[in-house]
C-alpha cells in the first residue's frame, strides 16, 4: 500500500486512523533511511527472552556477570507488561514467575524460560490480531506496530524486503495487518540461496585459493553470471560461492558480506601479502542486480560535524576525535568491530577515573548516553514537524515561521511547533509519519516526564544491550550471535544521535561530555517540577 493509498483511510475528523498511522509507523521502522527519533530503539519480546535464555549460560561462563542477568530479567518483565503479544493472564503470570526466579544454566526455572518462548512464538501474532479484534479496547497503533515490527525483523527478515511488503499491503484493519505478518512469517521460511563473490584476483596465495572448497574459476563464474542475467564490468579471476540461509536475498547478501569480512582478514595473516581484488559487489542466484559489498550505513550520523564546518577538522588528538575514530565502523563495519568500536567511543566519552557505581561502571556510561539520547529525542521530532507544517493558507504558525526565517535556529522552530501543538491545535501535515509523529509529541506535551522516561527507559536498554554484546565478542569470542545484528541495527542509530549532541556542546557550548550529561540527567528529573521545569526543547541547554 502507497503512502498516497493510506492517506485515504482516515477518520471523520479527516485526520488518520489507526490502521493507517500503525502503516506508517511500519514503514518508518522498515525504511533504512529513517532518522534516528523514528526507529524502532528495542528487540521484540521473544528475542529478548531468548537473549535471555543465552545469558545465563554466559554468566555460568563468567562473561556475564549475575547482575547484569538480574537486570535484564527485569527489563524484559517490563517490555513484556503492555505486550499484548504475551498471553493471557495465566501465561503472563508464569513468566513472571520464571522472571522473578533464580535462573541457572539447566536448571527447572531456566527449562521452563524456553517452554515459554517457545509458545510465545508460536502464536504472537495471533495474540496481536485477537487483541486487533477487541473494539472495546483496540490497541494503539503506535505499540500495535513497534510489536509487530519488533517480531518481523526479528525472525530475520532484512529491513528492505519488509519496507518493500508494507508499502504493497491491502488491509481494511489491523486485524488484517496481523493476519498479513502471519501469512510473511508461514510463506516466507528461511531457505538456502546461493552466493557467489567474484574476484578479479586472487594474488600470491594460488595453493590455498585452489584448494578452497568454495573457489570458482573464471570460467565457471563467467557462466554463473551469464544464466543469472547478471553483467560485471571487467575480466574475472574466479570467485568464491557459497550457500547461506535466509529469509530473503537482501539478508542472503549480509550473510555474503560477512563472509567477505571474514576472507578479507584470513588473508591478512599470510606472509605473502595476499591481495584480494574484488569488484565491489556480490551475486545472489536470482537476482540479476548484483548487491554492494559494502553494507548499507546503519544510520550513525554526527551531522553537527558537517553543520559546524568540522568534519575534517583532524590536526588535533581531542578525546572527541578518538571516539569519533572508534565508533567510524558502526556504520560500514563487521558486527564484531563495530559493536566493540561504538561501546568504546561510549566509554572513551562518558567514564571518568573517579567514576563508581554499584552496577559497574560501564552501566554507568550507557544510562548516561541513555539520558543524552533521551533528551535529545523532543527538539529532533519536532524540529522535523516544524518543517512538515504546509497549510495550504498560511496561518499564524506559518507566518510565525517565515518571520524567522534565515535567522531561526531548529531550537526556535521546535520551541514555535511545540507551542502551537500545545494549544489544541493540528499541524498541516501531508505524510502519514508526520501525524504519527504529531501524535507521540501531543503525549509527551500533556506528560513530559512520565513520556520521557518511558523514552529513557528504552534508551537504556538499547545502551545496556551495547554493552553486554561487547562483552560477549570482547571477552566471550562471540562474533556470530543472532542478537548482535539486532542490536546494531537498534543502537547504532542512537550512538550517533548521543555522539552528535555531544560533539555540538564539544564545538558550540565547550562542554564536556560527563557535564552534558550530568545536565541531561538534572533536567529529566526537574521535568517533575511545577516551578523548575525546562523547556522540553532545552533539555541539553
Amino acid at each position: 500500500m502507497s503512502e498516497d493509498q493510506i492517506v485515504t483511510t482516515t477518520q471523520a475528523s479527516g485526520r488518520p486512523d489507526g490502521l493507517a498511522l500503525a502503516l506508517a509507523r511500519l514503514d518508518d521502522f522498515f525504511d533504512v533511511n529513517s532518522p534516528w527519533h523514528q526507529r524502532l530503539w528495542d528487540c521484540g519480546l521473544v528475542l529478548g527472552l531468548r537473549e535471555l535464555s543465552d545469558a545465563v549460560e554466559w554468566v555460568e561462563h563468567k562473561t556475564l556477570s549475575p547482575g547484569t542477568l538480574s537486570w535484564l530479567a527485569r527489563d524484559l518483565e517490563r517490555l513484556q507488561g503492555p505486550d499484548q503479544g504475551a498471553g493471557d493472564k495465566v501465561l503472563r503470570q508464569q513468566l513472571q514467575r520464571v522472571l522473578r526466579s533464580t535462573l541457572k544454566h539447566g536448571n527447572a526455572h531456566h527449562r521452563m524460560l524456553n517452554e515459554i518462548i517457545t509458545r510465545l512464538d508460536d502464536g504472537y501474532l495471533n495474540r496481536w490480531e485477537l487483541a486487533a479484534r477487541d473494539e472495546n479496547r483496540p490497541p494503539s497503533p503506535e505499540r500495535f506496530a513497534r510489536a509487530v515490527g519488533a517480531h518481523l525483523l526479528d525472525a530475520g527478515f532484512s529491513q528492505r524486503f519488509l519496507h518493500h511488503w508494507v508499502k504493497n499491503l491491502q488491509v481494511l484493519s489491523l486485524a488484517d495487518l496481523s493476519i498479513e505478518a502471519q501469512k510473511l512469517l508461514g510463506s516466507n521460511l528461511p531457505r538456502t540461496f546461493d552466493v557467489l563473490i567474484p574476484f578479479a584476483a586472487v594474488s600470491n596465495d594460488q595453493h590455498n585459493r585452489d584448494s578452497d572448497s568454495a573457489w570458482r574459476p573464471a570460467k565457471y563464474v563467467n557462466e554463473w553470471i551469464r544464466e543469472n542475467q547478471t553483467h560485471i564490468e571487467g575480466r574475472l579471476g574466479g570467485g568464491f560461492e557459497y550457500t547461506v540461509t535466509a529469509r530473503d536475498s537482501h539478508m542472503a547478501a549480509e550473510e555474503g558480506r560477512e563472509i567477505v569480512d571474514r576472507l578479507k582478514a584470513r588473508a591478512t595473516y599470510s606472509r605473502k601479502q595476499t591481495h584480494l581484488r574484488d569488484f565491489g559487489v556480490l551475486i545472489v542466484r536470482g537476482r540479476s542486480e548484483p548487491f554492494p559489498l559494502q553494507r548499507p550505513g546503519r544510520g550513525t550520523f554526527v551531522l553537527s560535524l558537517v553543520r559546524e564546518q568540522k568534519l575534517y577538522a583532524v590536526q588535533e588528538r581531542t578525546r572527541l576525535d578518538n571516539a569519533l575514530e572508534l565508533a567510524a565502523p558502526m556504520n560500514h563495519g563487521s558486527i564484531a568491530t563495530a559493536v566493540s568500536g561504538g561501546w568504546s567511543a561510549v566509554e572513551t566519552l562518558l567514564l571518568r577515573g573517579d567514576d563508581e557505581s554499584e552496577e559497574g561502571r560501564g552501566v554507568l556510561a550507557a544510562d548516561r548516553m541513555a539520558a543524552l539520547t533521551a533528551c535529545s529525542w523532543p527538539r529532533a521530532e519536532l524540529t522535523k514537524l516544524s518543517h512538515a507544517h504546509k497549510p495550504t493558507v498560511p496561518d499564524r504558525l506559518a507566518h510565525q515561521m517565515s518571520v524567522l526565517l534565515g535567522e531561526s535556529t531548529n531550537r526556535d522552530r521546535a520551541k514555535l511547533a511545540a507551542e502551537w501543538i500545545n494549544s489544541g491545535n493540528s499541524l498541516a501535515l501531508a505524510r502519514l509519519s508526520d501525524f504519527a509523529s504529531e501524535e507521540r509529541m501531543r503525549k509527551l506535551l500533556a506528560s513530559p516526564s512520565a513520556t520521557l522516561g518511558e523514552v529513557k527507559r528504552h534508551m537504556v536498554s538499547a545502551m545496556r544491550r551495547l554493552y553486554r554484546h561487547r562483552n560477549l565478542v570482547m571477552h566471550g569470542g562471540a562474533t556470530h550471535l543472532d542478537t548482535l545484528s539486532m542490536t546494531l541495527r537498534t543502537v547504532a542509530p542512537l550512538v550517533g544521535a548521543g555522539l552528535d549532541r555531544i560533539a555540538h556542546a564539544a564545538i558550540v557550548q565547550q562542554s564536556t561530555p560527563v557535564e552534558l550529561a550530568s545536565r541531561a540527567e538534572l533536567h529529566l528529573n526537574l521535568l517533575r517540577s511545577t516551578t523548575e521545569a525546562p523547556l522540553l526543547v532545552d533539555l541539553l541547554e
